[in-house]
């Protein structure tokens, strides 16, 4: 009997697959658990743009733990470029 059989590799590619599923699985469902403990402890503001389904694009502020999201401008058009790349100003 060879070992190097095609039934033989095929059960050895099963495992190995099987292996590599249950370790990303495993690091997946705890590395979620990390990143709400990781978030709920963050301090300051982030102001990001986002685009909406009509193609405005809009300035949003949220806190650094993502709560209280806030619209900061509002683009009345899509060809207004002031909200696509916002420059930051004291």
């Amino acid at each position: 009997m060879k070992f190097f059989s095609a039934k033989n590799i095929l059960i050895i590619t099963i495992i190995i697959i099987a292996a590599i599923a249950s370790v990303f699985y495993w690091h997946r469902s705890r590395s979620s658990l990390t990143d709400k403990a990781f978030l709920s402890n963050l301090k300051g503001e982030i102001v990001y743009t986002f685009r909406e389904k009509d193609g405005v694009s809009n300035v949003y502020k949220i806190s650094a733990n993502g709560v209280g999201k806030k619209l900061i401008y509002h683009n009345e058009d899509k060809t207004n470029s002031n909200s696509f790349l916002p420059v930051w100003s004291e």
